[in-house]
């Protein structure tokens, strides 16, 4: 027997999900900390300069773990497919490979940055510093993983913490450039205008991509999927081009037997496959129920991304169309259309084997709902 779906994610998810913005805000924590450092400037005017220096060492040290953490449980999981070689190695995870590339380049200059200050007494001070600086575009890369690759963005909560975090670098930042660059100077232009196009191009991005509903849907078709607002598609082996029929009436009382046949497709260039329950409706003759589901592979089912349902005629013609609504192990919740418009909501209990089903259809039972995130 298998599984339709996840019904949630796993502890290991959240565990990966909440070090993941503990350690964003360690990060700009320490980018601040790291420019009062640069700047002389105390914590408070009561404690010496060197508790500055201090706190920004040891909240380096807090990141790591907490970065450990959010890397270790995100491998563990079995939502996603992330690998040691996409954790290291930028843009070739098949989840979703552009922003956990960003999240690669963070790690990877982190790592350079730790190292290089660990034998800083050994190496040139330009070249610590150039190195250092680094440490600012791990930042921004930070953001942009967390924003293209979590689940949050799109809520309230989320949208305030990135505006906290973002704001209190750029402040610092800001006045940074201000008091030590000489005015009018190269410097001052080109760091200038960097702390301006770069939050204005994360803060486009966020409102185009992460900020839109259904980003979950978009995410995994890296740059396109930022201006494309259908980047999931079903895979072309289990779609067919139907003509829409009317003069079928299922009522929201409709009950029926259903069972019929599973098939799987290959997984597509994103990394998903669809999985497919066709079989007649009993009630309902000459008419198959076909409900396809798209996501990635997951822990002994799918984790469901989108979906189609539909009402089809032995010839070919559709009556009824819509989407899943909520899926819960085998209780799937569904919501179609006929060709006038008219919508009904139903339910179908379903006992899945490797190849065949069996099952029945009948009014919705509510389940637990699917958001389309992860």
């Amino acid at each position: 027997m298998i599984l339709l779906a996840v019904t949630a994610p796993s502890p290991l998810w959240y565990i990966s999900r909440g070090a993941g913005f503990v350690g964003l805000a360690l990060l700009g924590a320490i980018a601040v900390l790291g420019l009062m450092t640069a700047s002389q400037t105390r914590l408070s005017a009561r404690l010496p300069r060197f508790i500055t220096v201090e706190t920004h060492r040891s909240l380096s040290l807090l990141a790591v773990v907490v970065l450990s953490i959010h890397i270790i449980t995100a491998m563990m999981d079995p939502f996603v497919p992330i690998t040691l070689l996409d954790v290291f190695v930028p843009f070739v995870s098949t989840y979703r490979p552009l922003w956990i590339g960003f999240g690669a380049i963070a790690i990877d200059i982190g790592i350079a940055v730790l190292v290089t200050s660990l034998i800083r007494i050994k190496m040139k001070q330009r070249t610590w510093k150039i190195v250092h600086l680094l440490a600012y575009i791990a930042f921004f890369a930070s953001i942009v993983h967390g924003l293209g690759t979590g689940s949050d963005s799109r809520f309230l909560l989320g949208k305030v913490f990135y505006l906290v975090v973002g704001a209190a670098f750029l402040i610092t930042a800001w006045i940074r450039i201000l008091d030590k660059t000489e005015a009018g100077s190269s410097k001052r232009i080109l760091f200038g205008a960097l702390a301006v196009i770069a939050p204005l191009s994360v803060v486009g991005f966020s409102v185009i991509g992460p900020f839109k509903t259904n980003w979950a849907k978009r995410a995994n078709a890296g740059i396109s999927g930022v201006f494309s607002q259908n980047a999931v598609t079903t895979p072309v082996a289990l779609t067919k081009n139907l003509t829409a029929l009317s003069g079928v009436n299922i009522p929201s009382n409709f009950t029926s037997n259903w069972s019929g046949s599973i098939t799987e497709s290959a997984q597509n260039s994103q990394g998903e496959l669809a999985l497919r329950l066709m079989g007649p409706l009993g009630s309902l003759k000459g008419y198959d129920l076909v409900v396809t589901l798209v996501g990635v592979p997951a822990d002994q089912g799918l984790s469901m991304s989108s979906s189609i349902v539909e009402v089809v005629s032995k010839s070919g013609n559709v009556a009824y169309n819509g989407q899943v609504t909520s899926l819960n192990n085998g209780a799937i919740g569904f919501s179609i259309k006929d060709n006038s418009g008219q919508s009904v909501t139903l339910s179908a209990s379903v006992n899945a084997g490797q190849t065949s089903f069996t099952g029945q259809v009948g009014p919705y039972v509510p389940a637990q709902s699917f958001s389309g995130d992860n």
